[in-house]
């Protein structure tokens, strides 16, 4: 749709109208847009059906919709279900009551183990004490 205003929006409209150009001037600015938007459909409409019958036949069911951004990926998207997710979905299926029966069977839930963290390995060597204390000198041992 050329304008998707809807119910609320257009009240809104009508009544900032009639606040802004008073009351006397609103019915006939209404007219004048009304007979505007009927043209223009007009011309779109003539303009399609002129496409159509030019270009012949083979495109008698041309929708404008389809040349739309949104109409151009629609008709790139695949219609109808991929094989390839079915057969995935159904071994997920199959994965997911196989767990559910073991889980039933042993009486246990199926999860995985946390890991566990583990300190950082110490040192076994404990570092030489020595009588002076450290300097930022690279030149002293």
């Amino acid at each position: 749709m050329l304008l998707d205003i809807g119910g609320g929006e257009l009240l809104l409209l009508v009544v900032l109208a009639a606040v802004l150009l008073g009351p006397d001037r609103v019915p006939p600015l209404a007219r004048k847009a009304a007979r505007i938007l009927r043209f223009l459909r007009g011309v779109a409409n003539n303009a399609t059906e002129k496409i159509k019958t030019e270009l012949g036949p083979d495109v008698a069911d041309l929708n404008i919709k389809d040349f739309t951004p949104a109409g151009i990926v629609q008709g790139l998207l695949p219609t109808g279900p991929d094989p390839e997710l079915e057969a995935l979905r159904a071994e997920v299926e199959g994965m997911r009551t196989e767990m559910a029966r073991v889980q039933l069977t042993t009486g246990r839930p199926l999860t995985r183990p946390r890991p566990v963290a583990v300190p950082p390995p110490t040192p076994d060597v404990e570092p030489e004490a020595t009588d002076q204390p450290p300097t930022d000198d690279p030149t002293t041992p």
